[in-house]
């Protein structure tokens, strides 16, 4: 029974950490945008001008925030989903418990250089190391799996699914 706590806690705290950026998107990027001779911020905030231009027809550059954090969500979240089936197969392979510490190892990391960086390339590179790190969630549910007995489980994943949303 202490494990599937263990398992809860680590889902929650992985929950709330991916939430946690959201709402600074704006302030981030005002911050990299200040940052005139940072090249990897011009250079794609430039990409995402441009596109704005294509696709809003507008001249509002404030949009540009919304698609440039947009941009960011979806390469966290495609770098999620590709890793997860990776880092399944090695949790099959290796065992839960070290592939789950080596993911959360990998969240830790990407916030620490999050909270370093000067520059948005290395911002960018917390969000990659991040975004494929993110996989420990299939991880987390695979040991849910395992923990409980086969008519229990259905009951299991959805009280980890509400109460999770409910503390978030």
């Amino acid at each position: 029974m202490e494990q599937k706590y263990v398992a809860f806690i680590s889902l929650f705290l992985d929950l709330f950490a991916f939430t946690l950026i959201l709402p600074l998107f704006p302030k981030i990027f005002d911050f990299y945008a200040s940052k005139k001779d940072d090249l990897t911020y011009n250079l794609l905030e430039n990409s995402v001008d441009e596109y704005r231009k294509l696709i809003a027809h507008s001249t509002d550059r404030s949009l540009n925030s919304v698609l440039f954090g947009g941009l960011i969500g979806s390469l966290f979240s495609f770098l999620q989903f590709v890793s997860s089936t990776l880092i399944g197969a090695a949790s099959d392979l290796y065992g839960r418990k070290p592939i789950l510490l080596l993911a959360m190892t990998g969240t830790l990391i990407s916030y620490l250089l999050w909270s370093i960086s000067g520059f948005f390339i290395i911002f960018l590179l917390s969000r990659i190391i991040g975004g494929i790190s993110k996989a420990n969630v299939s991880i987390i549910i695979a040991i849910m799996t395992d923990l409980t007995k086969r008519e229990n489980r259905s009951q299991a994943m959805v009280s980890i699914t509400f109460y999770n949303y409910l503390l978030i």
